[in-house]
């Protein structure tokens, strides 16, 4: 076996579990079971070609059944290979199809695969199988959390993750990560799951100290919110981060109508179009409602500027509307123009957590829509745009103005939610403009290595909502 050179950055013990795998796996090398318990290890150690090929050595095996099987499956997807998983999932799950890890990771492999309608139905199945996942071990000592999350309207995808190497399953679609909120091995972490009517199957809620509603989007996940909204209906509200009844007010149409009676500040109109008519009608139906171009088209539900198009001309707003499909409903927003004075358009993000304000990115572009991947715009080149978002973040009071602090915060008390985010800007006319406002936002890390002055803003973000975690927790 080439694979048994030495181990460097493992721990003693992890080294001498790997020279027992190594040793099961020579004294029989047709024993599947120990080579994937050797690749398992070996991809532990970070070892990851070699654990490839002592996995694809366990596949070619005959003798895995059962949970071994479906094991060894979900360990080739973590290596990043699918198509070798997919397969041995398949078989897996015909002995047992009841078995709701494997299931959500062959639904990752499905969408891979541009199988939209297998994977749903993976999902479905997860769903239906197990509405509530339990913690895999549980301690007394540590305080218990429920956290909520909607398969409907979303889908599983395989992220590499950067730190490992590894492959993990990841949610898309209207809801906030608690990744970089929530240190997993200080609580009890039980995970609910909702698709369709899966959770009336619930007969005992368990014991929690705190559930934690991550469905963010009310535009993606209004059905969800309310169905949550009503199995939580007898339990203590100040037990519940975000209440299901408070995020389903936050769909943009409705975040339009509440902030933009809100006093110095602009919220861009912002309607709901059914897209019921000819495109050509459709748009004739716009500006008799008096939109005008430039104009921001885009689709419900949709995050991170997918979708998003700025509309100039009848043409293009034409082409938009056929382009979605009749009966596709469409966002249609005023376009405002924010373009600083030195040529740049400029985005700031905070999130309120716990009524408390933290700032934790002011981004800067020579585009008009700006999203955190746009720092290698031109971010990374321009100083004076760094030292801007420095500015911000550690004085945002002075940066912004006593009144557009004052407008942010109104904004709080009128969405009245436990967490979430603003991303907005001032305009040349000093006026505060909300682009959204809403607890679908990511709270990442992803660009704290080239901008290494953002990483303590957003410490104190993760350690604020860690805090409030073990403030509500303490309560109960």
């Amino acid at each position: 076996m080439s694979d048994a050179s030495p181990s460097r950055g493992v721990t003693a013990s992890q080294r001498e579990r790997l020279g027992h795998a190594f040793a099961a796996a020579r004294a029989d090398l047709g024993d599947a079971r120990a080579r994937t318990n050797l690749a398992l290890l070996l991809m532990l150690a970070g070892r990851l070609e070699a654990a490839r090929r002592q996995a694809l050595a366990a596949r070619n095996i005959d003798g895995l059944r059962g949970e071994q099987l479906r094991f060894l499956g979900r360990l080739l997807f973590k290596l990043g290979l699918f198509d070798e998983a997919y397969v041995t999932l398949i078989a897996g799950l015909r002995e047992d199809p009841r078995d709701a890890s494997s299931l959500k990771v062959l639904s990752a492999l499905l969408q891979s695969r541009n199988n939209e309608d297998g994977a749903k139905r993976a999902l479905s199945a997860a769903a239906r199988v197990e509405p509530i996942t339990p913690p895999r071990q549980f301690d007394r000592r540590k305080p218990t959390l429920l956290r909520f999350r909607s398969f409907d309207n979303a889908r599983y995808g395989a992220a590499l993750e950067s730190a490992t190497g590894t492959y993990v399953c990841r949610l898309r679609g209207g809801h906030f990560s608690i990744k970089n909120f929530v240190d997993k091995s200080k609580v009890n972490l039980y995970l609910a799951s909702i698709m369709g009517n899966n959770l009336d199957q619930v007969t005992k809620v368990p014991d929690f100290d705190l559930a934690i509603n991550t469905v963010s989007c009310a535009d993606l996940h209004g059905a969800t919110l309310r169905k949550l909204d009503r199995f939580l209906a007898d339990s203590d509200p100040k037990r519940i981060l975000n209440l299901p009844s408070q995020v389903l007010k936050t769909s943009r149409e409705e975040n339009a109508r509440r902030l933009g009676k809100l006093d110095g500040l602009v919220f861009p109109r912002t309607e709901l179009y059914a897209n019921d008519l000819p495109p050509e009608k459709g748009v004739d139906a716009l500006l008799g409602q008096g939109f005008s171009f430039p104009m921001i088209l885009r689709l419900p539900g949709t995050q991170t500027g997918e979708s998003v198009e700025k509309i100039d001309n009848r043409a293009g707003a034409e082409a938009y509307l056929r382009g979605s499909g009749q009966g596709q409903p469409v966002y249609v927003i005023d376009y405002v123009d924010c373009q600083g004075e030195e040529g740049y358009f400029h985005k700031s993000r905070c999130f309120f957590i716990d009524q408390v304000f933290y700032p934790v990115a002011g981004l800067s572009s020579d585009s008009w829509q700006i999203h955190s991947g746009d720092r290698y715009q031109v971010m990374d080149k321009q100083q004076s745009l760094q030292e801007r978002e420095q500015r911000y973040l550690a004085d945002p009071r002075g940066f912004l103005g006593e009144a557009a602090i004052d407008r942010l915060h109104a904004i709080r008390d009128c969405l009245k939610l436990d967490f979430f985010g603003i991303d907005f800007t001032l305009d040349r006319q000093g006026r505060l403009v909300i682009f959204e406002a809403n607890a679908a936002m990511r709270h990442n890390y992803d660009h704290a290595t080239a901008f290494p002055y953002t990483r303590p803003y957003l410490d104190r973000a993760s350690n604020a909502f860690k805090a409030m975690i073990q403030r509500r927790c303490a309560r109960h």
